[in-house]
């Protein structure tokens, strides 16, 4: 597994969940473990499989490209990286004008991702998970 320093890389987000960094030539992004937590091995590589999975029924997704080891001794996962792609809390942000239209962009792209049939049940059943974590 490589190592790799987040000091080579352009810190972009610290959110609740991750800390996000692009590479310098802007085609890679690295989502890294929070400042108070760390991501385990196996947590990244579920995420890194269901991600692949999604890639396959067609849903837009980052494609992974690996798991590394951060120069802290955490992992991270490593992405290819969507240029000029915005999160809905930073569009809304910055358009809170906007807010209607976005709301019924954002509203028509989550039908049509919940209308994609998982035949075979390659994705883990949300449900289950919650049942899972509440027992």
């Amino acid at each position: 597994m490589k190592t790799i320093d987040t000091k080579d890389w352009i810190l972009f987000s610290e959110r609740r969940n991750s800390t996000n960094f692009v590479s310098k030539d802007g085609s890679l992004m690295l989502k890294a473990s929070p400042k108070d937590k760390s991501f385990s091995l196996q947590a990244l590589q579920d995420e890194i499989e269901i991600s692949n999975t999604a890639l396959s029924l067609g849903i837009k997704t980052p494609e992974p490209v690996e798991i590394v080891r951060l120069s802290d001794g955490s992992y991270g996962a490593v992405y290819k990286y969507i240029k000029n792609k915005k999160s809905l809390t930073r569009t809304i942000s910055e358009e809170p004008g906007k807010l209607d239209e976005i709301m019924k962009i954002y509203a028509e792209a989550t039908g049509a991702l919940h209308s994609i049939t998982d035949e075979k049940h390659l994705l883990p059943s949300f449900e289950n998970r919650l049942e899972e974590a509440l027992s």
